[in-house]
């Protein structure tokens, strides 16, 4: 019986045509779609999709990140002024609206630095990338947390994975205590936010942020040549 039941299977596979990857993806209908729908709406996307010009895209992004413009300065507004005037452009109705809230920005570099076995000042600038001279535009913002009180902060460093509740649980099991001392996480599987409210409520002194998403940080914090990488 089995031995009917794969040869029927090989006849229908090999008389069958085969379909491509855009007709069998035709043929399915999109959730929340009738059959009827989901085809006019692929023909909508697709139209959609034909529009868009790479070379106007190219142009809008490079005029956006020609110049750093944190929100509330300036070339923030000139900003928002381009993105206004090219809608207009379009045919669409646009306008500016004012808003006051509280920013702050930072009004001293910051250093970061270690201070054993050796003192050893640590980059806190993301390297220029050549041929982009917007990466080394003198104008680009400090590393700074926003709303977070000056300070100086000085202690011991643990690696704390993502910084999420389970990563300190995994520490206190194996001994390894983070009150008093700065925290250094990985970016990602959670907001920014989380990471620091749980550094505050583990004790820790300072969270740190590496951005090192591919690979994970050696957990050797005696090496400063590691340090200095993220």
């Amino acid at each position: 019986m089995k031995t009917i039941l794969v040869l029927i299977l090989l006849v229908v596979i090999t008389l069958s045509t085969p379909l491509t990857f855009t007709e069998a993806f035709a043929q399915t209908t999109i959730d929340g779609f009738s059959a009827e729908r989901s085809t006019a709406e692929r023909r909508w996307e697709e139209q959609f999709r034909a529009v868009p010009d790479p070379k106007s895209a190219r142009e809008h992004l490079r005029r956006l990140t020609l110049v750093p413009h944190i929100a509330g300065t300036k070339e923030d507004y000139n900003t928002a002024v381009y993105v206004r005037d090219q809608l207009r452009s379009y045919g669409l109705s646009a306008d500016l609206k004012e808003y006051e809230v509280w920013l702050n920005y930072p009004n001293t570099q910051p250093v970061l630095e270690l201070i054993t076995t050796r003192r050893q000042p640590l980059s806190v600038k993301e390297a220029a990338v050549p041929g982009d001279p917007s990466s080394s535009n003198p104008k680009i913002t400090p590393l700074f947390n926003g709303f977070s009180a000056s300070g100086d902060v000085t202690g011991p460093v643990v690696y704390a994975n993502y910084g999420l509740p389970n990563d300190y649980e995994d520490l206190k099991k194996a001994g390894v205590d983070v009150k008093g001392k700065i925290v250094i996480v990985r970016y990602g599987n959670s907001f920014r936010g989380v990471k620091a409210k749980v550094a505050e409520q583990n004790g820790a002194l300072c969270r740190n942020i590496h951005n090192k998403k591919h690979r994970p940080l050696r957990r050797d914090f005696r090496r400063p040549d590691i340090l200095a990488r993220l």
